[in-house]
């Protein structure tokens, strides 16, 4: 078929005919059908602004979070993670998460009017048997419930006393409260000596999860604790309904609350590798109690005990007078528009990199108030002498003995080659602002966790903190160090040079 137009007639009066230039051809009808769809578009669009939509085809809107540091990210990517040392408000968003199955408690449930009667014996100081059940309380986006058992109204630790030389000096520190604080003048003691007062009565046992093997241990050693008198193990929540499933033992429950825990565990038992023992130190944010690690992990530098003679170990940390390494720790805060946001305290390192950014990291670094450098690199790590052995040890950081008090500063790949590895005394504050004229913001963790965002104008303020790691030694510090050095990292293995 050939589409024609027809013009008016001549003044000729002649017929009219088809002319090859009126016909229609094939791009220009595309064109024309595209114009129409996006007319019929626009028209659409302006009849759905005219008449509203119904509230039952809307997308309910995202609860927005509570709190005055609101971050500059949707809660589809990572949640905001709060400060640890006040609470959040009732009304805040909390994720959702799957509720933990319900088991038989191994005693009987309260009622509420028991309940009552237990915070009025509490609050009136009566003696006899109870349990203290405190309200919720949100810890790290969490909501953590606190059950402690006892036979006094505030439970304590266990008393012991700590033997400290310093060379031809001993002084004796008698502990009441458990509360164990370092950072004097004269810094760590060479040897620490842990004798103890009072029996311990409450201990902690702390199992990397996922393996059977591990959990039947764990049994094990529950049933030898719990043989002994006046001796009570506490769990994790989850620990506790798996030995209860799989082999039927009844013990008692910690949640991972900081605030209350660190009052009534006298002594941990960690049972896998160095991670368990940083996770030992995330749940005593405070003061920590005495720690054994026993190693059934992968390398076990930090763990100079092994399962094969974990009852006899038990026994003498029990009845006998153990020598202890006082591990320094990090007090790390993030300050924001002058007020803190976080509040931690890190046992190996506190790590701030570019991240996914092609850009290099730009921090200022300042000492004790004092500028020292403007830091342009991958990243930066402010370590331990017990996290010189980790990142820092990879990125070039020098090795240091756990007994110095000091802070490492060590760059992560800088663009400079003068920038070497610091070592800052323990009275050092470090402090890494974030300038504002920076191409990209930065990330920081805490012992490979938590990962906060930088913003522009924020402060990583690092110092000692007052509160330092107990943990048992084998021999002693030194002997223990340097057996860890040779059997993890084969330090300094070679084949001996042939005498001339």
């Amino acid at each position: 078929m050939i589409l024609c137009s027809f013009p008016p007639s001549n003044a000729s009066g002649s017929s009219t005919s088809c002319s090859s230039h009126h016909l229609l051809s094939p791009s220009r009808l595309l064109q024309g059908t595209r114009n129409f769809q996006i007319s019929a578009i626009f028209l659409v669009l302006i009849l759905l602004n005219a008449f509203p939509t119904p509230s039952a085809w809307r997308a309910p809107p995202l609860p927005r979070l509570a709190s005055p540091f609101r971050p500059m990210y949707t809660r589809v990517q990572r949640p905001f993670i709060p400060p640890i040392s006040n609470a959040l408000p009732d009304d805040d968003f909390q994720p959702e998460r799957e509720k933990p199955p319900t088991y038989p408690r191994p005693w009987p449930p309260f009622t509420a009017e028991e309940e009552e009667g237990v915070e009025e014996k509490e609050a009136a100081g009566e003696g006899g048997h109870y349990y203290i059940i405190e309200e919720e309380e949100r810890v790290m986006m969490r909501r953590e419930v606190i059950v402690v058992e006892g036979t006094e109204p505030h439970p304590r630790r266990a008393r012991f006393e700590l033997h400290k030389r310093w060379q031809s000096v001993t002084s004796v520190d008698v502990v009441e409260d458990g509360q164990i604080l370092g950072g004097t003048k004269k810094g760590l003691p060479e040897q620490t000596l842990l004798r103890w007062q009072e029996s311990p009565r409450n201990v902690l046992l702390l199992m990397k999860r996922g393996s059977h093997d591990i959990l039947q241990r764990v049994a094990d050693i529950t049933n030898f604790l719990q043989a002994r008198e006046g001796v009570r193990v506490l769990v994790e929540r989850q620990v506790k309904y798996d030995l209860l499933d799989s082999f039927d033992i009844h013990v008692a429950e910690l949640y991972g609350a900081r605030d209350r825990s660190h009052h009534a565990v006298d002594l941990v038992i960690t049972l896998g590798g160095d991670g368990l023992l940083m996770h030992a130190n995330w749940l005593f944010q405070k003061s920590a109690p005495i720690i054994l690690p026993v190693n059934l992990g992968s390398l076990g530098f930090l763990l100079p005990f092994e399962y094969d003679d974990i009852y006899p170990t038990i026994e003498r940390v029990l009845t006998q007078d153990v020598d202890l390494t006082m591990r320094m720790r990090l007090r790390c805060r993030i300050i924001r528009n002058e007020t803190v946001v976080m509040d931690l305290v890190v046992m190996n390192d506190a790590v701030v990199e570019r991240g996914s950014s092609p850009y290099l990291a730009s921090l200022d670094c300042f000492c004790n108030g004092q500028y020292v450098t403007t830091v342009q690199a991958d990243g930066l790590i402010i370590a331990t002498p017990t996290g010189s052995t980790a990142y820092s040890m990879s990125a070039g950081g020098s090795m240091m003995h756990p007994g110095i008090q000091a802070l490492l500063l060590t760059p992560i790949c800088p663009h400079s080659l003068s920038f070497r590895p610091l070592v800052f005394p323990d009275s050092a504050v470090i402090s890494l602002c974030m300038p504002l004229d920076v191409r990209s913001h930065a990330w920081v963790s805490f012992d490979g966790r938590f990962r906060h965002r930088l913003m522009d104008g924020d402060i990583l303020e690092v110092s000692n903190s007052e509160y330092p790691l107990p943990t048992v030694t084998h021999r002693n510090v030194t002997a223990d160090w340097f057996r860890a050095l040779n059997k993890a990292f084969n330090f300094n293995m070679r084949t001996r040079q042939k005498p001339l």
